[in-house]
């Protein structure tokens, strides 16, 4: 009786400890099947966040591009402000050019003209093979001003051409040089005085220089240019 007591508590502990061993290796899988879960999911969550990082490339990408053409129309657009800047360039010179022509070539006026004598009438020997000698060198619509019969400014006693030319006091001034003998204000045609051929402003140097009266009335000897 003892023996069999003795082989059912063995027996009874083999089969335990076996439950036990079968118990333990479930939960070994359990633990595996977890662990093969986090790993899916961690790959899972690596091809997410893949795809994420493809889209954020994609977009920097695509901000890369609006720059270049932001840049790329910048650069035409500075491109085409230099040529409109060299257009103006061009015109100006031109200007400049076309300025500088007028300064010695006016157009012609009975007084700037060079006198042409007139051809004698052909004789009667000559017949009709008589020519006319007129002296046609310059046409009249570009007759050049000849410098001996241009005015001198009474100021700097240079010549006065006709693009810079201003009249007052019966002579011909350059714009700068016509100015107040006192303040040395630069004056305009028709706006000043003059005492002893000299321009002066009408207030306040005139009136202050040469009588109470003021306005180009302070005597005999003066008066308003108007």
């Amino acid at each position: 009786e003892r023996f069999t007591h003795t082989l059912t508590h063995t027996l009874t502990q083999q089969r335990e400890r076996g439950r036990e061993r079968e118990r333990e290796r479930e939960r070994e899988k359990g633990r595996e099947r977890e662990r093969d879960r986090e790993r899916e999911r961690g790959r899972e969550e690596r091809e997410r966040e893949r795809k994420r990082e493809g889209k954020r490339e994609s977009e920097r990408e695509r901000r890369r591009e609006r720059e270049r053409k932001r840049e790329g129309e910048r650069k035409r657009e500075r491109e085409r402000e230099r040529e409109r800047e060299r257009e103006r360039e061009r015109g100006r010179e031109r200007k400049g050019k076309v300025g500088g022509e007028e300064e010695t070539r006016v157009p012609a006026s009975p007084c700037a003209l060079p006198r042409y004598k007139r051809p004698a009438r052909p004789s009667a020997r000559s017949g009709r093979a008589a020519t006319c000698r007129w002296n046609l060198k310059n046409p009249l619509g570009t007759a050049r001003i000849q410098r001996s019969n241009m005015p001198k400014c009474p100021k700097c006693q240079k010549e006065v051409y006709f693009a810079e030319r201003v009249t007052s006091l019966g002579k011909d001034w350059h714009k700068p040089c016509l100015k107040c003998e006192k303040c040395n204000k630069t004056l305009s045609a028709g706006s000043h005085a003059e005492h002893d051929g000299k321009p002066y402003c009408n207030n306040p140097c005139y009136s202050a220089l040469f009588g109470p009266k003021g306005f180009g009335r302070g005597g005999t000897e003066s008066h308003t240019f108007k």
